[in-house]
């Protein structure tokens, strides 16, 4: 799994926010790091989370965060505890450190929901239905396909598009999820899709399919499929954003969000 990359210029201060992440089981801190090495692939019914001291002192994004851990506690089959801070499945959170970064509206999840898994925060442009997006992927782990791990059996990486110095941005991720209840057949279909001129530097394409089965049709309708499967999973936390644009601040849509189930209803 690729790890974030920071610019020269140090227009955003760093900001890291440790995610503590394990099953729900009756593991003593020491076990725990026995198998901190073992995959723990989401969603569970338990996630611990550890939040840094340093983070912990911005007043306004822990409200936000709070308030995103909130809803989904309250909405999902999936409760988030804090805990106190231990070594071993972090999830790393970092915000951006140069200005060019800042063009980057939203957080990069590839293959999240792994313990040791990186995800990118723009702290500048935080929002409760921001933080709930990152906490949702961490929790319906899917890649986008030009990471997996087994890309190169499905899809064909142009390197001489890439722009230079983004080649990091098209490295495999080492992880491949297994299937996962509510996401059955983890297919070449089953992914979250960039644009395939992402990180052009000519215009040209920087990956396609290599096979004529996967073409954009086909592409989209997978995608569609996608966004079904998470709804379905999550009781309809895939809300709709208002922008109000007056206040220059979002808010979130939570009409047909039902009472919080189990994991097997919410699947039914």
């Amino acid at each position: 799994m690729r790890t974030p990359r920071f610019g020269i210029f140090p227009a955003v201060v760093l900001s890291v926010l440790v995610l503590k992440c394990h099953a729900e089981t009756a593991l003593s801190k020491w076990s725990r790091f026995a198998t901190a090495a073992k995959l723990q692939i989401y969603p569970d019914t338990t996630v611990t989370y550890y939040v840094d001291p340093d983070i912990s002192k911005n007043v306004s994004f822990m409200k936000t965060f709070l308030d995103a851990v909130k809803k989904i506690n309250d909405y999902t089959c999936v409760q988030m505890l804090r805990a106190p801070h231990e070594e071993g499945v972090d999830i790393l959170i970092y915000g951006p450190s140069t200005i060019e970064d800042q063009s980057n509206k939203e957080p990069h999840c590839s293959g999240s929901g792994v313990r040791g898994s990186r995800i990118s925060f723009q702290l500048n442009h935080i929002s409760t239905h921001f933080v709930l997006r990152v906490l949702l992927r961490c929790l319906a782990p899917l890649e986008y396909e030009h990471l997996r791990s087994d890309r190169d059996d499905h899809v064909v990486i142009f390197w001489k598009n890439i722009k230079d110095g983004h080649e990091e941005e098209f490295m495999k991720s080492s992880i491949y999820p297994p299937d996962i209840p509510g996401f059955p057949g983890y297919t070449h279909g089953s992914v979250l899709t960039v644009p395939m001129n992402y990180l052009s530097k000519n215009g040209r394409k920087t990956y396609a399919p290599k096979n004529a089965i996967h073409n954009d049709d086909y592409r989209r309708i997978k995608m569609k499929v996608d966004a079904q499967r998470v709804r379905l999973y999550y009781r309809q936390l895939m809300f709709t954003i208002i922008q109000n644009k007056t206040m220059q601040h979002y808010k979130i849509k939570t009409s047909k969000m039902g009472p919080k189930k189990s994991c097997a209803e919410d699947l039914m």
